[in-house]
């Protein structure tokens, strides 16, 4: 998330707050083009800062690609604009405004029709869409979805995270946590599947390279008197 650095009031007395420049383009134009497994990475960063937020009681309730920055430096991705961030409390909702609150296409239906509920849910959902949208190009249809799967069919894999995630309030995904364990269970998923259908001779040449190279250091022991040193096992990790 973005930081904060101090509050006060501008030349003209009205409220400020000083935040650092983040250098870096918008989560859609940074994720084009790149892998699926990269662009998990970044939601991963992304859910983990919701995460973060939601156990002090913030909700972002603007969540969108241009409000995500990710910085060019260090491809960290930073939740920016904070302006209709709201603190959960137990205030009187009579009290609530009645406007609705966020960008329409990220809002969720329940929040639609009852502006003055307040929820993470409301996160969650809006990060459901723009997943969606980054690997589609398009915002997803929740009463009518079109599975990732036809966009490109590896992409098959997360339609059932994305489609709980955008679900009515009833079933979706109850925490930016959940969301983020389902992503981090899929990718271990796929590295596993991976490794399984690695081609035979692959594995014969890994096989191949680790014993002639534990036949070459049990040469090298043999003629030595002295035991191996510190320098000699560190080669081992590469």
């Amino acid at each position: 998330m973005v930081s904060y650095i101090e509050a006060g009031v501008d030349w003209d007395g009205k409220p400020s707050i000083l935040m650092p420049l983040i250098e870096g383009m918008n989560l859609r134009e940074a994720v084009a083009g790149h892998d699926l497994e990269m662009i998990l990475h970044v939601f991963e960063e992304i859910l983990m800062a919701l995460d973060y937020a939601h156990s002090l009681s913030v909700i972002h309730r603007d969540l969108k690609p241009s409000n995500v920055i990710v910085r060019s430096s260090d491809n960290q991705p930073i939740l920016v604009d904070f302006g209709c961030a709201y603190l959960l409390d137990n205030a009187d909702t009579s009290s609530l405004t009645t406007s609705l609150v966020g960008s329409l296409g990220y809002i969720p239906s329940e929040v639609i029709s009852n502006p003055k509920l307040r929820s993470p849910q409301h996160d969650v959902f809006a990060c459901g869409v723009m997943l969606y949208e980054v690997l589609a190009g398009t915002r997803p249809d929740p009463t009518d979805y079109k599975p990732l799967a036809l966009v490109k069919k590896e992409f098959g894999t997360i339609d059932p995270i994305i489609c709980d995630a955008i679900a009515p309030a009833s079933s979706r995904v109850e925490s930016a946590s959940s969301f983020l364990s389902r992503i981090r269970r899929r990718h271990h998923w796929a590295i596993w599947l991976d490794y399984t259908v690695m081609p035979t001779y692959q594995y014969q040449e890994s096989l191949s390279s680790l014993s002639s190279s534990l036949t070459s250091r049990r040469s090298k022991a043999a003629g030595s008197n002295s035991p191996p040193t510190h320098s000699n096992l560190s080669s081992c990790s590469g």
